[in-house]
């Protein structure tokens, strides 16, 4: 048994270092290329940057978009329940109760037109 795993490791082994070498064989991993191709792979990094940027960009945006939506809402029923409270309060029948204990009372006759010569 134990030279069974023996042989398993050397295979690994072996195969990790088979790997290694085909790896020298690819030409975008030699250090040539990489020099050669500097000025793309800063622009694909740029490239990158800006998309996350973008992204974090567009999030912040939509949130800011819901608190003033919810902010706008808040405003709208605080306008609302205004208009209607002054609505309620310049009712003739309202107008006439507040105006009642400065001892001032509706008109029952309509007013006189004063018409000058």
């Amino acid at each position: 048994m134990s030279e069974g795993n023996k042989t398993g490791k050397k295979k690994r082994a072996a195969s990790l270092s088979s790997l290694m070498r085909n790896l020298d064989g690819v030409s975008f991993l030699k250090l040539e290329w990489i020099n050669a191709n500097i000025p793309f792979l800063l622009f694909a990094m740029f490239l990158c940057i800006v998309y996350i940027w973008n992204n974090h960009r567009g999030v912040r945006m939509v949130r800011e978009l819901r608190n003033t939506e919810e902010d706008m809402t808040e405003v709208m029923w605080n306008y609302n329940s205004m208009k209607d409270e002054l609505t309620r309060s310049s009712r003739q029948s309202k107008v006439a109760e507040r105006v009642q204990d400065q001892q001032m009372y509706e008109l029952t006759n309509p007013p006189y037109t004063i018409i000058d010569k």
